[in-house]
């Protein structure tokens, strides 16, 4: 579906800047939303890569579920706004677990409008 947590998952597919149905969007613009990203194999994580190619970089937050279920803060930052696209790159150093899960946090409330995300890169051995 155009721009369903579906639409952040695969190889990245959506060309260029703006509002398009190839990338994830919360429903609503204004709001503090998460979206939950499931990997077929665990990794013990080294990289984390969020492509966005509209309104970057409201996420404020993003955790690492581990297998055990537990949860790991890798990014914490006030919602910001840079050029776009963008790609925020996170360093994990020292993972002492595997994850297959990513949960992301974005807060739209600053600029009122859509932070789309086109794809999620979970880097690990």
């Amino acid at each position: 579906a155009n721009w369903g947590p579906d639409q952040a998952t695969g190889e990245p597919n959506t060309e260029g800047c703006g509002d398009f149905g190839t990338a994830w969007a919360s429903s609503e613009r204004s709001t503090v939303e998460w979206l939950e990203l499931d990997y077929d194999t665990p990794v013990t994580p080294t990289e984390v890569n969020i492509l966005q190619n509209y309104n970057p970089n409201q996420v404020i937050q993003v955790e690492l579920i581990d297998t055990n279920g537990a949860a790991h803060m890798i990014y914490e930052s006030p919602s910001q706004e840079v050029d776009c696209p963008y790609t925020l790159t996170i360093q994990v150093e020292d993972a002492d677990y595997q994850a297959a899960t990513i949960r992301i946090t974005v807060d739209q409330s600053l600029l009122v409008s859509w932070n789309e995300i086109d794809a999620v890169e979970l880097i690990g051995y």
